[in-house]
């Protein structure tokens, strides 16, 4: 779009450029359409169990389900972090690899200098899906992050995105709320299972602190009880990384040539849909390029990454020093077993 508001072609500039359609279920149609194109078509929705799913075997790799061997594959790539990650190849020999996809969950980094070998640091989010009547947030607002709140991050219309006829016959309309980190942190239960209460007080405290700061007219008064329809709600007890993996030779992916094994993902580029996607399809056209037979990535640290807002690479604000490391002293409290609880 230039100045003027009018869209232009971006020419012919060499960029490869996916867009996903509304009939094709968004951003699903991209892999949909990836997969159309495979000699084989894969497998979904199938359990690979962390423990013992993933042998290496004969200088290869089998998988298995239900202790079956599903297939065999002369690599693997492990497009996925946190603890299932690092158990599912903590068994192999590829201890590089492993290595570094063990795993840390806080909301801020140790102070520069801690004691021990950097590790990637995920956050926990909260996402709160509220039906609400039209008009209770304002009209005129698609989305907005929620600077110096220490509740919401950031808050999205979905029926300005999607538009629910549905909805709209209802004359309703359906939000998204993303927590900051350290409200997950200090309110984080099992995410299989999130008890009746903690939804309830998640959502209140998230809405009304919507209310509070967007209210129309002014009136913040109102309460989530008064607003919200309906909810669901969902912790990423694994949210977002908030340091990504620099390797010295510049590859946004790892791979180890000697056992055939690479991951690939937003931590390896950065915290973004964006930053997954160019890691697998790097990962990709190395393995085309190379055959799997040079080492990728596995040489470098573990940076700070991600905006303000907790929530990966999105937004213009840079974080503050404080946002991204833990004091001296927080540290120390945390390293002895505090720092938990549940703030209501």
């Amino acid at each position: 779009m230039d100045a003027a508001g009018a869209f232009q072609p971006y020419g012919d500039d060499g960029v490869r450029r996916y867009i996903g359609s509304a009939d094709g279920g968004g951003l699903q149609a991209l892999p949909d359409y990836m997969a159309s194109l495979l000699r084989h078509e894969p497998v979904t929705d199938t359990w690979v169990s962390p423990s013992n799913g993933l042998r290496f075997e004969g200088g290869g790799w089998g998988v298995y389900v239900s202790n079956k061997k599903l297939r065999d594959h002369d690599i693997v790539v492990i497009a996925h972090n946190g603890k299932c990650a690092d158990r599912i190849t903590g068994r192999s020999p590829a201890k590089r690899v492993n290595g570094l996809l063990r795993v840390n969950f806080d909301d801020k980094l140790p102070p520069a200098g801690a004691k021990g070998r950097p590790k990637m640091t995920l956050n926990a989010i909260y996402s709160v899906l509220v039906e609400v009547p039209a008009g209770v947030f304002p009209a005129d607002l698609d989305g907005a992050f929620l600077p110096g709140s220490d509740v919401v991050s950031w808050i999205a219309c979905n029926s300005r995105k999607y538009p629910c006829e549905a909805a709209a016959d209802k004359g309703t309309e359906l939000w998204t709320l993303l927590s900051t980190p350290a409200f997950a942190k200090a309110n984080k239960v099992p995410q299989e299972f999130i008890d009746a209460e903690t939804e309830a007080m998640v959502t209140r405290r998230m809405v009304e602190e919507v209310l509070s700061r967007c209210a129309v007219g002014g009136d913040a008064s109102a309460t989530a009880g008064d607003a919200v329809l309906w909810q669901k709600v969902q912790l990423w007890g694994a949210g977002v990384p908030i340091n990504r993996w620099e390797a010295e030779d510049g590859a946004s992916f790892i791979f180890d040539a000697e056992h055939g094994i690479g991951s690939a993902g937003d931590w390896l580029c950065r915290p973004s849909v964006e930053g997954a996607f160019v890691s697998g399809l790097e990962l990709a056209e190395f393995l085309c390029r190379t055959g799997g037979a040079e080492d990728a990535g596995l040489q470098g640290r573990f940076v700070p990454a991600g905006g303000a807002s907790g929530i990966g690479d999105v937004g213009d604000a840079a974080p503050k020093p404080e946002d991204i490391y833990m004091s001296e002293e927080e540290y120390a409290q945390r390293s002895r077993g505090g720092g938990r609880g549940r703030g209501l």
